[in-house]
Formats: C-alpha cells, sequence, structure tokens
C-alpha cells in the first residue's frame, strides 16, 4: 500500500471516528414528555393512583397537556389524553405499540398471561383476533342474534316478576343484568344453557372475573412493583399475595378446562349445540394439538371475561341514565311506540335496518358517557420512539385514557 493510500485511509478513519464521536456524545437527547416531577429512585410512585385512575390522568392533562410522562421504579409510563395522540401511537404504529406489560401478579401468579389482554403481539394473539372476528363481525354474528333476543326475553320476564312481587325499587336488578349477560355469553362461547337460579357456572365466572379485575389492579400488589418476591415461599411473612394468587389460579383453571370438556365430550356424543368453542374445536379436526386447544380454551375465555363485567356495567349506566332523565327516556320510548306499535319487542334486525335511530345514538351516548374500561389495558412499546419532539422509551407502558 502507498504512503497516499495509507493516508487516505488514515483521514477517512479519523472522519468517520469524529462523526461517530459527535452522533453518540455531543447529540442532546430528546426530552421526554411533561409530567409531575419524579423523586429519586421511586419516581412517581406516591403520584400514581390506586384507584379511579381516569381522573387524576384527567387533571394532569390539564396541567400537562394531553400526552404525560410519569415512571415507578425506573419503569416509564405514557398517559394519552386524546383521541389524536392514541391514533397516532395505537393506531398507526400499532405494529411496535400492540405489545402489553408483563404482570406479575395477575399474569405470573394468577394465570392471566396467556388471556388475550395480556398477550405480547405475536402469532398466538393474531390467530385468536381473527377467531374474534368471526364471532363478533357485523355480518358474521347474526346466527347468535337468537340466542341474545331469547336471553333478553327472559330478563324482562324476570325483571317483570320482581316488580309484581313488590321490588318496585330494583333491588335485584343488577343480579337479573348479571345473570342474562353471563347467560348470552356462555350460551355463544359453550352453547351451554345456564339454570333460571344459583347456576355453578355462572357463579364460577364472576368469581374468575372479579380474580381479573382484583389481580390487575395497578399499585395494589407489592410483588408488581418487586418482581423478584414473586420466588419467596406463600408462608413468608407479607406474602399473602402468593396465598390469594394460589386460589385465583385454581379458579382460572377450571373456568378454562370445564366447560371446553363440556363442549369436547358432546362433540364426541354429536349433541354440542352451535358455539364459539365448537366451531373451532371442529375447524382443526381431531389432528388438534395441545398447543392448538390452549389457543381455543383461551379464546372462549376471553368472550366471557372480556364481556361479563362490562356488559353488565354498560347495561347498569343505561338504567341510571333512564332514572336520572325522565326526558331521555320518554323520548326513547316513544320511538319504539311509533316503530313496534306496541305489537312487538324490538330486534337486532331493527338496529340493522336502521329503523330506531334514537335508540341506537342513546346506547352509544351511553357507552361514550359512561365507559365500561375508562383506561383500557395498558399496552407496551417495543422499540424506542418519538412522536412530537418527545423521546418514547423503549419498554414503556402506554395507557390511553379513554375517560
Amino acid at each position: 500500500m502507498s504512503d497516499v493510500q495509507t493516508l487516505t485511509l488514515v483521514a477517512l478513519l479519523c472522519t468517520a471516528c469524529y462523526f461517530l464521536f459527535r452522533l453518540l456524545y455531543s447529540s442532546k437527547p430528546r426530552p421526554l414528555p411533561p409530567g409531575p416531577k419524579p423523586l429519586p429512585v421511586i419516581g412517581n410512585v406516591l403520584d400514581i393512583p390506586k384507584s379511579h385512575e381516569c381522573y387524576t390522568y384527567h387533571e394532569w392533562a390539564k396541567q400537562y397537556g394531553d400526552v404525560v410522562h410519569v415512571s415507578a421504579l425506573g419503569q416509564p409510563i405514557i398517559i394519552l389524553n386524546s383521541h389524536e395522540a392514541a391514533t397516532d401511537l395505537l393506531v398507526k404504529k400499532a405494529a411496535i405499540y400492540s405489545d402489553r406489560p408483563t404482570t406479575t401478579m395477575g399474569g405470573k401468579i394468577v394465570g392471566w398471561e396467556n388471556s388475550m389482554p395480556l398477550l405480547q403481539y405475536h402469532r398466538q394473539l393474531i390467530t385468536m383476533r381473527r377467531w374474534f372476528s368471526v364471532l363478533m363481525g357485523t355480518r358474521s354474528s347474526t346466527h347468535f342474534w337468537d340466542v341474545e333476543e331469547q336471553m333478553t326475553k327472559r330478563f324482562i320476564r324476570k325483571v317483570y316478576n320482581d316488580v309484581k312481587s313488590g321490588d318496585r325499587e330494583g333491588r335485584n336488578l343488577e343480579k337479573r343484568i348479571r345473570w342474562t349477560a353471563g347467560a348470552i355469553i356462555l350460551r355463544i362461547s359453550y352453547g351451554y344453557a345456564v339454570a333460571d337460579e344459583n347456576d355453578h357456572l355462572i357463579n364460577l365466572v364472576a368469581e374468575v372475573v372479579e380474580s381479573f379485575s382484583r389481580s390487575m389492579e395497578p399499585g395494589a400488589w407489592i410483588v408488581d412493583l418487586l418482581p423478584f418476591l414473586r420466588c419467596i415461599p406463600s408462608w413468608f411473612p407479607f406474602a399473602e399475595f402468593q396465598r390469594i394468587g394460589k386460589r385465583w389460579k385454581s379458579l382460572v383453571e377450571a373456568a378454562g378446562r370445564i366447560p371446553l370438556d363440556m363442549v369436547k365430550k358432546q362433540i364426541v356424543q354429536g349433541t354440542a349445540p352451535l358455539s364459539f368453542a365448537r366451531e373451532l374445536l371442529e375447524e382443526q379436526g381431531p389432528q388438534l394439538t395441545a398447543e392448538e386447544e390452549s389457543s381455543i380454551k383461551w379464546a372462549a375465555v376471553g368472550v366471557y371475561t372480556g364481556g361479563a363485567d362490562t356488559t353488565v356495567a354498560a347495561i347498569y349506566s343505561f338504567f341510571l341514565v333512564m332514572a336520572s332523565f325522565p326526558e331521555i327516556q320518554k323520548r326513547a320510548q316513544s320511538e319504539l311506540d311509533r316503530v313496534l306499535l306496541g305489537e312487538r319487542l324490538p330486534t337486532l334486525q331493527d338496529r340493522q335496518d336502521g329503523t330506531l335511530p334514537y335508540i341506537d345514538a342513546l346506547v352509544k351516548e351511553v357507552i361514550r358517557w359512561a365507559p365500561v374500561g375508562p383506561v383500557g389495558v395498558p399496552h407496551a412499546l417495543r422499540q424506542e420512539d418519538e412522536y412530537r419532539g418527545w423521546r418514547i422509551p423503549k419498554g414503556s407502558y402506554v395507557i390511553a385514557n379513554v375517560w
């Protein structure tokens, strides 16, 4: 190599080193989104609410804007308080914002880590979403309309009988709503016909849904803040979460196993009614693998865990609105009287045909006014991102405040 070539090579290397140094050390890192000032080490642990988070997030939005950053023991958390910000990140950049945080109590200890709300964005979740689109798509769900309408008629009869028996204050109303939601969801999921009173599967589902809600409460479990505590034995002092988690885990396992085994047995006997689980099991055929069966189990569990409490809350909110705003109730009733002429009950076909526009708008407004999941389930960022000039760190928990 000549002296000229050597000098040229050295010059190129020096230039490359200079620019690399400027890139790594001279440029200022982008700022994080604004938010409450963190304390050393613990960050904003004392600022993060343990319940009714949506109210606190809303107040933060007034002070810091629609994108807020907080941290808890080094874990960055991004709060999105506007439709624009949520759409920009969670929809337009879904490829990197669709993972879920790993939760120690609810996911690892109680056993919800393979459920749809906690699954990471990979093949299993994509498959489950495809199954759900077939079950709940606008056009494909019509084959379950009869089930929904039959159960709704039974609900109306139960409430009517309660009123005739003197319950004019609605003391049994919540129980009736919960029974109806469970009856519809279990029939759709497994073809299961529930008993009118004290059904064992309805009771199991209620306990399981409660275990999910309680095990996922933010800040409620020390093991979520200090995951290494998961390794301590249940007899250890301050390990009550282990004992509670073990009890809830047995409920979760039973709720997934019992109804699916029932459907499998009915398929063999040729008596299985139409259901989400039956359709998936028959689609996979006799060569069903353990992995496929597990996915079907969790998909079916996802139907009632995702629909049980949410449906109850939405319908209960509807009754609250009707009692609080009688003029709205009167207007809705007048539309029903005009269309139905007092000759029949409304059907889901009426909604599809657009014959009850005020009722349809009323239902949507109730869901907007009192969202059943005001902060949803947190997302997790797969890789570092930039938004509006702010740095969004890799691994950030991203929460959309719907309220």
